[in-house]
């Protein structure tokens, strides 16, 4: 053949391409951007549109819905989403991963553009922008000063760790969690407004027009001039009380008069603290293609800086930093490559019994590893988890192709044949199949990487790493291999005891085999037999094992998130949040925690929820699993709010929530949601199910303001300045602004919360009339307790919803399954079900690993038809497969391990592993026969004469990929299931296929003859002449 014999002629050129390829490897791997997982770009794009005033079913009548209609209509639109609140709609638009995200951005303008004369004309602007759901803090600090106040903390977090951090290479935005900016808060008094005369709109025209800082033109000199600028600020929050509103009898009336100006904060929904301890998070979101690892690094260096320097009493803590999960999940695939390779090269040496020998295979993995990475850096891959994991698992299969070739020269060489004519001729009767293999297993892991959704990108990498890496090797294989198998390749006597009891080892298995061998070939239809039973037992055990997206990893920090009743205060919810904080900080194996009221992760932020990130010590007696169910006990007994923990997963899907969110639908909102809350009920009963709840609530707390726009208009009062006044009054708003240093500031005008604590205390607020006089707010309107929704949810432009918990105990898939049931038991016809979230993606990634499975095997068929020249023969050599399936799928379920994308990838790279062994025994089968062997011999023969490279190769596999089903580091629990369905279905393959498929090659062998002989007429031909030489079988 022509690489074998070119190789073997010029051997200095086969070393130089050899060492180009580690060259460019090790030069693309210096390059390569390290992470977690691949980087996934999910197209989303969201429209914020403001209504102010508006209810919930008026903000989705009047905005949403016009919105809806026209976005609905873009090509590749897969999920349609939106939420209607109190004076705001948001619509989320996910497209299909195939989707440019700047090109659907695109699309989204236009139609929002041609939806825009539809809306209100008080309705502002839509806002449009891409949604990154990968845009989250991968490290989050904690600043405190124990001397100074909240605000001045929260200063020096935002002038100066804000604007240094963000100067880092690779950051793409600042967050600060728990925000305490400075603000003027103006605390007015609604009887001393009443008392004289005034209303909160003469306040804030008081405010602009005396707390100015504006330029006033210049002074010019013959020489010299002045810019003039007129200082009309209030220097400090108390000089505000001096404020003159207005003046009545030559007395002025000051603020301090109707109500007190002072120091406060901007937004007083929201805080933070870091081990119960008041703090200013600061959350470090990275570029969505910037190196998490050199990130986080980075940011840390620059915090020392900025610690080393920062004035006396600050502290600057790292609360969260989950670079470090990625570095040890990183450090500890990287020791299991090493581990890998060690335990391959011992497996070739104990069966070649040749450390010259064993050099040859040995240096296949190197060159192959390597020289992958190259393809890695063209194709703009990154070192992560899985490009690593691939790697890991290659070992064991770059290596097969370099053993088969290098058992089969020291074969010839025994057989008495020179070095450098067993090369040639060993290598050249070696390589159809090495060939066949190869393109075997890129056919298999091709559609890993092809496949649609966010499994298809996320093992793109995967999928392409394994097929380069495999394709290296061949070429490895039948070139480098046969060239210096015919410079230092011996035929040594071994004197090496461990050697010597190897050999004797291997010979009483050859011979033990070939004697069941024979007794199997005797024995046909047993053998069939046992070969359809693996198949049915099988699909019985998939049919009863768990399924789930992935396994939950032990990452040694977790997220509590908690829910405050709706209309719940910050008071309310920061009194169970202490209790929270004081649950976590007592439990056996917590380290630190930084906590948040106001801070949603997905979610817009409410004063009534929060979250807890919790840090585990790294050295404990616990898992995080059993801290996090002591969690669940402990939280169990707080009555006022849901707090649940939160495994985390660096597996992105794009959603957002709890694991498992399923969707009803209904045309009518209150049937809706008197579903949902039933829904949420029965749900709470299902076993592993917890925090159930329903993002539909219909009994928030409101005060409905009715106008009575008859004596309104009577009166000369407009329904705008009646919102405006309540929207002050009752929200707070910014009137004005204070100057302090180089920093401007809000001032903010709100009554006392004494007087805005009932709904009697609305009704006697005033507004202005046009006469100048004031009407009291209860002769213009009535106010009427009631409950409503607190938003409008649509998924696919239907009302819906989304029923969420959290899981723990049971699969993802069986608890998607139970909560189903319950649907289709209680829900009324007219109502339609969907999942969402996490839910969604495992629904979808199990249909595109089935589909990728599928197409494996139907692309391994016809791959080996072509190459074998015929469409029987491929049956026989794809028998391997369910064989391999019974052991992957028994092992994972006695293992207690679930069905996931993981365990699945293992199980469709099977597909291509367990072929190889097929492979050579039929191939050499039919070089005897060929030669003129009788079918029998043939196969005795091709059994007994490949039993050690198949033995070899699978064993391989089997300890190249053991490190990884026996892993106990970082992130093991998503590769161990992977790992065990990788070695199981090697070994029972192994084990039966070296028995099945001779058999099937005889009884498929038959079938064509009879078949031949019936179409020919010719079946005493048949009877006479087909069997002869041959050994009847008596099955």
């Amino acid at each position: 053949m022509f690489l074998p014999d070119t190789s073997i002629k010029r051997p200095v050129l086969t070393l130089v391409v050899s060492m180009t390829i580690l060259l460019a490897g090790w030069l693309g791997y210096r390059n390569l951007a390290v992470r977690e997982l691949p980087n996934v770009e999910y197209p989303i794009v969201s429209v914020s549109t403001a209504l102010p005033g508006a209810s919930p079913t008026v903000v989705e009548t009047n905005v949403t819905k016009p919105l809806e209609e026209q976005i609905n209509t873009i090509e590749g639109l897969k999920t349609l989403t939106s939420i209607s609140g109190e004076g705001a709609s948001q619509i989320t638009a996910e497209f299909d991963l195939s989707r440019n995200v700047d090109l659907a951005l695109q699309d989204v303008r236009a139609k929002v553009s041609l939806a825009r004369g539809q809306l209100p004309q008080d309705a502002e602007d839509p806002v449009i922008q891409k949604v990154d759901p990968n845009a989250q803090p991968i490290i989050w600090l904690s600043v405190q000063n124990s001397s100074l106040g909240i605000t001045e903390v929260n200063d020096f977090a935002n002038d100066v760790m804000k604007e240094r951090l963000q100067r880092i290479p690779g950051v793409g935005n600042i967050i600060l969690g728990g925000e305490q900016r400075f603000a003027v808060r103006i605390r007015l008094n609604s009887r001393e407004l009443a008392a004289h005369e005034l209303t909160v709109d003469d306040v804030q025209r008081a405010l602009l027009s005396q707390n100015v800082d504006l330029p006033s033109g210049r002074v010019e000199s013959q020489t010299r001039e002045f810019t003039v600028r007129t200082k009309g600020q209030f220097p400090t929050a108390a000089s505000f009380n001096d404020l003159i509103i207005t003046t009545r009898d030559g007395t002025p009336i000051r603020l301090g008069d109707v109500g007190e100006a002072e120091a406060g904060v901007q937004d007083e929904r929201t805080l933070a603290r870091f081990n119960g301890t008041p703090t200013v998070g600061v959350g470090v979101v990275k570029q969505s293609d910037a190196n998490t690892v050199d990130v986080a690094d980075r940011v840390l260096s620059e915090v020392d800086q900025i610690r080393a320097q920062a004035p006396p009493g600050y502290k600057i803590l790292v609360a969260v930093n989950n670079a470090d999960f990625i570095k040890d999940s990183l450090s500890e695939v990287r020791f299991t490559l090493f581990v890998a390779f060690g335990l391959v090269v011992l497996v070739i040496l104990l069966f070649l019994r040749s450390w010259r020998a064993t050099f040859i295979p040995a240096l296949a993995i190197p060159v192959s590893i390597v020289g992958t990475f190259a393809v890695f850096y063209a194709l703009n891959f990154s070192i992560n988890t899985l490009t690593l994991l691939a790697l890991v698992l290659s070992i064991g299969i770059v290596v097969d192709d370099a053993i088969v070739v290098v058992e089969n020269i020291y074969r010839h060489m025994e057989e008495g044949e020179a070095p450098l004519e067993a090369a040639r001729k060993g290598s050249a009767e070696i390589a159809f199949a090495v060939i066949a293999i190869a393109i075997t297993l890129v056919i298999v892991f091709l559609p890993i990487a092809l496949i649609s959704g966010i499994v298809g990108r996320l093992f793109r990498e995967f999928g392409l790493g394994v097929a380069v890496s495999v394709l290296i090797s061949a070429f490895v294989a039948l070139t480098l291999s046969p060239m210096l198998s015919s410079r230092i390749l011996k035929l040594e006597e071994s004197r090496n005891r461990v050697f010597e009891a190897v050999e004797g080892l291997l010979q009483r298995v050859t011979d033990a085999y070939r004697r069941t061998l024979s007794w199997a070939l005797d024995h046909r239809w047993t053998m069939v037999g046992i070969a359809v039973g693996s198949l049915l037992a099988s699909f019985a055990i998939m049919g009863v094992m768990g399924k789930e997206f992935v396994p939950q990893e032990d990452r040694g920090q977790f997220l509590i998130t908690f829910k405050a009743p709706e209309g719940a205060t910050l008071a309310y919810t920061d009194a169970y949040l202490k209790r929270i904080e004081q649950m976590t900080a007592s439990t056996p194996g917590v380290d630190r925690f930084f906590s948040a009221i106001g801070l949603a992760i997905g979610a817009p932020p409410s004063v009534n929820t929060g979250i807890v990130f919790v840090r585990l010590k790294a050295k404990r007696s616990v898992s995080q699993q059993q801290i996090m169910n002591e969690l669940r006990g402990k939280f169990g007994s707080l009555a006022g709010i849901d707090a649940y923990p939160i495994a985390l997963s660096g597996l992105s899907t794009g959603a957002f929530g709890k694991p498992l969110q399923f969707v009803i639908q209904y045309p009518d909102l209150d049937t809706l949601g008197i579903y949902a809350d039933s829904m949420v009920t029965l749900a709470q009963r299902i076993p592993g199910l917890q925090g159930v709840d329903s993002n539909l609530d219909l009994n928030k707390p409101q005060l409905q303001v009715n106008v009575d726009r008859a004596k309104a208009s009577r009166l000369g009062v407009s329904v705008a300045e009646i919102s405006n006044t309540l929207q002050i009054l009752l929200g707070g708003r910014h009137i004005g602004d204070f100057e302090r240093g180089d920093n401007r500031y809000w001032v903010v005008a709100q009554l006392q919360n004494r007087f805005r604590a009932t709904p009697e205390d609305l009704r006697s607020i005033y507004v202005r009339a046009s006469d100048g006089s004031l009407v009291q707010l209860g002769n213009l309107v009535n106010v009427n307790e009631a409950a409503g929704p607190n938003v409008v949810n649509h998924r696919n432009r239907e009302r819906s919803a989304t029923i969420g918990a959290n899981v723990s105990g049971v699969p993802l898939g069986t608890a998607l399954q139970h909560v189903q049931a319950l649907a289709d038991s209680i829900l009324p016809a007219g109502f339609s079900t969907d999942v969402a979230g996490q839910a969604e993606s495992f629904q979808e990634s199990f249909a595109s690993l089935a589909f990728a499975l599928l197409m494996a095997v139907v692309a391994i068929y016809l791959v080996l038809a072509a190459q074998f020249e015929s469409f029987v023969h491929p049956f026989t050599i794809m028998l391997a497969l369910p064989l391999a399936l019974v052991g992957a799928v028994a092992a994972l379920a006695a293992l207690g391990m679930t069905l996931n994308i993981y365990s699945m990838i293992g199980i469709i790279m099977l597909m291509g592993l367990v072929t190889k062994n097929s492979i050579l025994l039929v191939d050499y089968a039919n070089q005897r026969r060929e030669a003129g062997e009788a079918r029998r011999d043939a196969v005795l023969r091709a059994g007994t004469v490949r039993l050690r490279p198949i033995l070899m190769t699978s064993v391989a596999i089997i300890f190249g990929v053991l490190p990884i089903a026996l892993a106990l580091g970082a992130g093991a629990e998503s590769r161990r299931p992977l790992g065990v369905a990788v070695v199981a279905g090697m070994f029972t393959s192994t084990a039966l296929t070296l028995l099945i498929v001779p058999v099937f090659y005889e009884v498929i062998d038959d079938g064509l003859l009879w078949v031949e002989a019936r179409w020919r007429g010719l079946k005493g031909r048949y009877s006479a002449s087909g069997t002869a030489g041959e050994h009847r079988p008596r099955g």
